[in-house]
């Protein structure tokens, strides 16, 4: 592209090249969600909701896509503070699922995607590289085969954009 020529090799990184000709990782063309033919990187979803919550770095957050009824969808897993922690454990769950209503209302509202799954799960719960980035891969399968490692409390409801909610009603 821009008159280039050469060899290029696939890494299967995202990126850009500025105007200067410096180039910028962005993240994995693997961890890509597309929804309804959109691309949505899963680092913004998390940034959004890290932003939403509140939450400290320590705490690792996991946006992935999920099939739902062959529609691809938006699911979290995050890592969680001990007052979440202790909602979760309360007998009464409407605060937790309030909670999980509100990061997917900001999601559906920052992203127009659907989303679905909400788990929290416990501080170093989510797998993570030796550097300390979240492995969306793993978690993907966490999330496919509901196989989640000391989970506190996963939220099954549904939020569709308001486009997606008149397509299916």
């Amino acid at each position: 592209p821009n008159g280039r020529t050469g060899h290029y090799l696939r890494t299967g990184d995202l990126g850009f090249l500025d105007e200067d000709g410096e180039v910028f990782v962005t993240g994995r063309l693997k961890d890509l969600i597309i929804v309804g033919g959109r691309n949505i990187y899963p680092h913004d979803v998390e940034v959004m909701v890290r932003e939403h919550m509140g939450l400290a770095g320590k705490f690792h957050i996991a946006a992935t896509g999920s099939q739902w009824y062959g529609s691809q969808r938006i699911a979290l897993l995050l890592e969680c503070d001990s007052e979440l922690r202790r909602l979760a454990k309360s007998e009464d769950k409407s605060a937790i699922e309030r909670i999980a209503e509100g990061i997917r209302d900001i999601v559906v509202e920052s992203f127009d995607a659907m989303v679905g799954t909400v788990g929290f799960l416990r501080t170093g719960s989510l797998p993570v590289t030796s550097s300390g980035k979240v492995r969306r891969a793993e978690c993907a399968q966490i999330l496919l085969e509901r196989n989640y490692p000391s989970l506190i409390y996963v939220s099954e409801g549904m939020r569709f954009p308001p486009r997606a909610a008149h397509e299916t009603g």
